[in-house]
């Protein structure tokens, strides 16, 4: 039986083209006017005094379902932060952004220790709080550099590595989507 390859190819890359196409993610910037009273107020009441740099709708799309969270992108105590919720105000994580040298020396000893003693050849260049606004749960995601090379790091507020799949899936999806 003669094979025709370049059929097999075709038709391979029709269900590479075809997967990819099943699944949409958008990022809206909106006004505070256009977000759910249930999201203000939960955002309100878990960051009194915070001071609301932007809302964002992100919405998801796949072949058999849809989802839509509201992140609010916000300054607290001088720091810079965000809050997921879903539409109907529940939380899903706040995570509190510490940049550069000024942010990472805001972050707790015993993480800065952990970078220093486990990465010396590394500089810890950027950290971030990620708390479970369903759970309270919380981790540090670290970010260290040496040259081209990069890591990303779970530690606890004790300094302890934390395997990233044994925490709850709200603590580590992916704080990049801006």
């Amino acid at each position: 039986m003669k094979i025709n390859y370049n059929l097999v190819v075709l038709l391979l890359l029709a269900s590479v083209t075809t997967a990819v196409a099943q699944y949409s993610y958008t990022v809206d910037k909106i006004a505070s006017g256009d977000v759910p009273e249930a999201v203000s107020n939960a955002f309100e009441n878990g960051f009194p005094g915070a001071k609301t740099v932007r809302w964002e709708k992100h919405t998801g799309k796949g072949k058999n379902n849809r989802y839509v969270k509201y992140v609010v992108v916000f300054d607290k105590d001088g720091i810079r932060s965000r809050a997921r919720y879903k539409t109907d105000g529940k939380g899903i994580s706040a995570t509190t952004y510490y940049w550069f040298k000024k942010g990472v020396a805001k972050l707790p000893q015993p993480v800065k220790d952990y970078a220093a003693d486990k990465h010396p050849d590394f500089e810890l260049n950027s950290g971030e709080k990620v708390i479970s606004l369903k759970s309270s749960a919380s981790v540090y995601r670290i970010r260290l550099r040496k040259g081209a090379s990069k890591l990303v790091v779970y530690v606890n507020a004790s300094g302890e590595m934390i395997n990233k799949n044994n925490l709850p899936s709200e603590l580590t999806e992916d704080e990049d989507e801006n």
